[in-house]
This record gives C-alpha cells, structure tokens and sequence, in this order.
C-alpha cells in the first residue's frame, strides 16, 4: 500500500523483538508482586507503539521547522524539574501523570543540533567552530546533572560527539575535544595525568594542530586535571559511593556494591542457557535490587542464559546497524543528521547499561532501551523508532 510505501520492516520487527523480550523479562520480575509493573508497561508500550506509528508518518521537515521551540521547551522543563520535581528532582508530576523531562530534552537536543549542523556552510575545521553545536548540549547536560542524574547527563556529551563525528570533522578533533574528560579521569593519579599529559602533546604535535588551538587543549587539560579535587567533592555521596564501589565492589558488599555484586551473579548464574523462565532465584528471592528496571539484563542473562544474552544484543545491534543505515541512505542532511543522532542516544544507553550489569562501567542509573520498565523511557525509545522509520519512509527526498 502507498501508506506504507518505503517503510523498513525489518528495522521495526527487530524493535517489537526486543520489546517483546522487554516484556517476557518485567512479567518474570514482577511474576512475584502481582504483576503490577508488567500491567503498567503493558500500557505504555501500548501508547508508545501508537506514538511510533504516528511519529513514522510525519514529514522530518516539520520537526526541523519546530527543533528550535522544542529544544527551548525542554530546557524549561528541566528548569521547572529542579523546583517542582519529586524525589531526588527528576520527575514533574501532572495530575496521575508522572514523567521524567530529561528523556524528552534528548530528543529535542538531537533535533536541534541536526538542524544547525545541517546549515550548508556550516563546518567543523576549527576547534572554534564546535562551540555552537556544544553549547547546544552544554545547558540540559548541566541542568540533568544537577538534578542530579549523572548517567543522563553523559548522554548529552555522547550526542554532541557522536553528530561532531558524523559531520565529518577530523578523528584528531575529537580526540582533542574528549581529551578534558580523560584529564579529569587521569587526574586521581599523578603519575597517571602526567603521562596522559605528554601523551596529549604528542598528539597534538602529530595532528598538526594549529599552535594556538593545541596551546588552549593543553591548557584545558591542565586546568581540568588540577581541579579534579574539586570536582570529586561536589559529587553527592552516593555518586561517590558509586564510584568507590565500582572499583572495589567487595570493600562493601552490604552497601553500593551490593548491586554489582548481584547483578554480576545473577548474569554468571545462567550459565549458557539460563536457569529458564520464572525461575531466577536472584531476583525472584529479591537479592536483586532494580530488577526490573536498571537491572532489567541481569534478570534477563540469569533465566535466558549465555545464548539468550546473544540473542538479545543481535537483535540490538542489527536494529541499530539498521538505523544507521537509514541514515546513510537519506539524501536530506537534515534528515540524516537526525536519525544518526537518535541510533547514537539507543547505542549509548544500550552499552552503557550492559557494561554497568557487568561491572564494566560504574553504576550510573542507566535503562536499557525498550528492555527495562519505565514509562518515560518506553515513550521515548517507541518515539525515537518512530522517527527513525518516518525518515528511513522519506530517505530518497532532499
């Protein structure tokens, strides 16, 4: 049919597959509790998948004639979070309504930026030119933080490099441009930092960086690095404990590295192919804790196992090389800009959230795109599918 012409079918049954698995894994969590979660997210996966469909058939001219009033729009809620939110400041409520502004400025934020960078003349040959696209992402990555939601905010700077990337500026830019954080990462240890430090100055010498440009990064990096003392003790303390707890998760087994240790036996406890469905005794005896939403994968590797883990991140993988491919394919640059900056915020938080069930990052708060439970988030990701299939429909229109 003509209403459905060009749209990619494989790029949506790959999304409903892991929806599907998103559900199996909140019925078995919630199995226990009367199921409560799963009648929730039963819903909004209903209205997400209603919002995906309509969000596919909207031209992508119209959003990127509005990107500029929806990217004021969610910074006025993320304004309006730090005062009239609930909680530790990360939800607005409306009437039974709940919902966490931070999920929707992410897609705003994309947009908007896709919109600038899409200008024609507009391009990323000088450190000087990423200040726009930057402070596009410095005020929500900012307000996120101080909500506080560390692991969100990070998805504000992933936009901002990912888009810079895709544009097409030089590797040796970005490594420039990400070169503070690893200063401020190196800087616990001062041997560390001191190495990072010479090794940015031969970088920097063979990018061939233009002198005034690699003077000011150097710099930076200096400044960063000695501040790091500072920086360590605005965190709050449970981001602190977090952090410690990621190191040395035994050093607090019954405190913030309960949630690691768990996590890590719950995903070895499948073994290869699981201990089957309903039959988790890590969080079916609620040993772990944010089964269902944070933890949503742990729960997910201890009944499915090795195999179902594999089957699970195949399909995640081959939904995102296909989102990519949308990208590339689209003529419009717009266009492009956008769907890769939305494929970008799915592989982020997919990552992420794996390697925080591992141990491999820190806990950071982080869900798993349409596996954990939560409204918002589920909104978002269905929204975000939408988006991608409205523009993979119109890929061939400049």
């Amino acid at each position: 049919m003509r209403f459905f012409k060009d749209f990619d079918f494989i790029f949506l049954a790959l999304v409903l597959f892991v929806v599907f698995l998103g559900l199996l894994t909140l019925y078995s969590a919630s199995y226990n509790e009367n199921g409560e979660a799963f009648k929730r997210q039963i819903i909004w996966v209903t209205i997400g998948l209603a919002i995906m469909f309509l969000f596919s058939h909207i031209p992508f001219r119209f959003w990127q004639s509005i990107a500029p009033f929806l990217y004021v729009f969610s910074l006025v809620f993320l304004i309006a979070v730090l005062f009239a939110g609930r909680g530790v400041k990360r939800w607005i409520s409306l009437g039974p309504i709940s919902f966490q502004p931070s999920e929707f400025a992410k897609v705003s934020t994309v947009l908007f930026m896709a919109d600038i960078l899409s200008i024609r003349r507009f391009e990323l040959k000088r450190l000087r030119s990423f200040l726009v696209p930057f402070l596009i992402c410095l005020p929500p990555f900012i307000l996120v933080f101080v909500e506080p939601d560390l692991g969100t905010s990070l998805v504000f700077l992933f936009i901002f490099f990912a888009l810079a990337f895709y544009k097409g500026t030089r590797p040796i830019y970005i490594f420039l441009l990400a070169s503070p954080f690893v200063s401020l990462l190196t800087a616990f240890h001062w041997g560390i930092w001191i190495v990072w430090l010479i090794f940015l100055l031969f970088m920097i010498y063979w990018g061939r960086t233009p002198l005034n440009e690699g003077v000011f990064v150097f710099l930076v990096n200096v400044v960063v690095g000695l501040i790091n003392p500072l920086v360590w003790q605005a965190l709050l303390p449970y981001q602190r404990a977090r952090l410690t707890g990621f190191l040395s998760p035994g050093t607090n087994p019954a405190g913030m590295g309960w949630q690691l240790l768990q996590s890590k036996i719950a995903i070895g406890s499948g073994g290869l192919f699981g201990k089957g469905f309903l039959e988790g005794t890590q969080k079916g005896l609620a040993f772990l804790p944010q089964k269902h939403t944070d933890f949503a994968f742990s729960s997910f590797a201890e009944e499915f196992g090795f195999i179902g883990a594999i089957i699970l991140f195949s399909a995640f993988i081959l939904m995102v090389l296909r989102g990519i491919k949308i990208a590339r394919e689209s003529r419009n640059q717009f266009a492009s800009l956008f769907a890769f900056g939305l494929v970008s915020i799915v592989l982020f938080q997919g990552v992420i959230n794996t390697g925080m069930t591992m141990g491999i990052f820190p806990v950071v708060g982080m869900p798993f795109p349409l596996l954990s439970y939560g409204g918002s988030s589920t909104l978002v990701f269905l929204g975000i599918a939408g988006l991608i299939l409205g523009i993979g429909r119109q890929r061939y229109q400049y």
